[in-house]
């Protein structure tokens, strides 16, 4: 039986990590494992599919799916996509946060959020 060396296997160990590192979350990985990505930065990218202002705080969300779920964003800062429009967020992942009465299991709380392509109008 041969045996490989760390050195013949370590260009194949490299790319694997560099390749794995590279992809970002989906909202399906971050209902899975949570933990993992609690109080880290995430970046999202999807159509936004609902929102809402929170009546007693004035807090503004967006529902975000990217194909494998949906997730509530809270917009910290500027005016939130419209709903229909493909946006790439980046934000910190919160697992049952309260606002304003309202608990959320999961809460990406946007640093930054791209608007990709703008919803179709009549939307």
């Amino acid at each position: 039986m041969r045996h490989l060396s760390v050195v013949t296997l370590l260009p194949f160990i490299i790319l694997s990590l560099l390749l794995t590192g590279c992809s970002e979350p989906t909202i399906s990985s971050l209902r899975r494992n949570p933990e993992d990505y609690r109080n880290t930065s995430v970046t999202l990218e999807g159509q936004i599919t609902g929102d809402m202002t929170q009546p007693k705080t004035g807090a503004k969300f967006v529902q975000l799916d990217d194909g494998s779920g949906e997730i509530w964003v809270l917009m910290v800062a500027g005016t939130p996509p419209h709903v229909g429009a493909q946006v790439k967020v980046t934000g910190t992942l919160q697992t049952g946060i309260e606002v304003g009465g309202v608990v959320f299991q999961l809460l990406l709380q946007a640093d930054k959020a791209d608007v990709l392509e703008q919803a179709e109008s009549g939307e």
